[in-house]
């Protein structure tokens, strides 16, 4: 007979695979009701914001699950096999015209809740990568990316410093060559400032880190923003 620990743990187990086709039955359902429809006064952008923004609600109310990767419940950057920060030569990271980072932040920022608007870590050019060591030991499920400036609100100059193309990696010893390939996805910056994507290996087990390798940006030459990364996952029982 499972244990009261067993039972809870089986449970938010099937909670998180709940959460997970409801999101894709949402989407599913939304594209299909509205395809080829003809709403008096919604063109066809306006129908597309309407999708956009109950995906969005709907992304917001995952990255409510447990964040395997924040700072105050244990989780780390490994510096030697995170990029190296970026130093702009005036000194300042300008956003608008407006000083917005007078000093280099340290990557652990994106560890934490707090990602208003230039509050973020900073690679040189549009590739590099970020190194994690979960907070707990986990079977991946998802992670949320976020970038504090989301191009609905501002033009898309303002976005190009956001990570495009991602590709994740789950490993269970930080000496791990390559580790478990997760996933690679595509943060569309201009929908929203926070987006959620599972991983697609479902059968990677138990990891203790995770290496996300940014391939690309939205075309700043310069520098790559990362504001926010929470990892989503099991976390392992004793004996596992």
């Amino acid at each position: 007979m499972l244990s009261l620990e067993e039972q809870l743990h089986k449970l938010q187990e099937q909670l998180h695979h709940l959460q997970w086709r409801a999101m894709d039955i949402a989407e599913c359902v939304l594209h299909e009701a509205l395809k080829g429809t003809e709403l008096p006064g919604f063109t066809g952008e306006a129908v597309q914001e309407i999708i956009s923004q109950v995906l969005e609600k709907l992304e917001e109310d995952q990255a409510q699950m447990p964040d395997y990767a924040c700072k105050s419940s244990g989780a780390a950057i490994i510096h030697a096999k995170t990029s190296p920060s970026f130093w702009n030569t005036n000194g300042k990271v300008f956003f608008h015209s407006l000083p917005m980072l007078n000093y280099v932040r340290s990557p652990e920022v994106i560890l934490k809740p707090d990602n208003h608007v230039g509050n973020c870590w900073s690679f040189p050019g549009s590739q590099g990568q970020i190194f994690i060591k979960s907070s707990l030991a986990i079977i991946p499920r998802a992670v949320t990316i976020y970038h504090g400036i989301s191009g609905r609100r501002y033009n898309r100059d303002s976005i190009s410093s956001a990570p495009k193309d991602i590709a994740i990696y789950g490993l269970k010893e930080e000496e791990e060559e390559q580790g478990m390939f997760l996933g690679e996805f595509t943060f569309m910056a201009a929908q929203s400032l926070s987006q959620t994507f599972q991983v697609k290996n479902k059968h990677s087990g138990f990891i203790n880190y995770v290496r996300l390798q940014v391939l690309s940006n939205w075309g700043n030459p310069e520098y790559t923003c990362v504001y926010r990364i929470r990892l989503h996952g099991e976390p392992a029982q004793d004996g596992d």
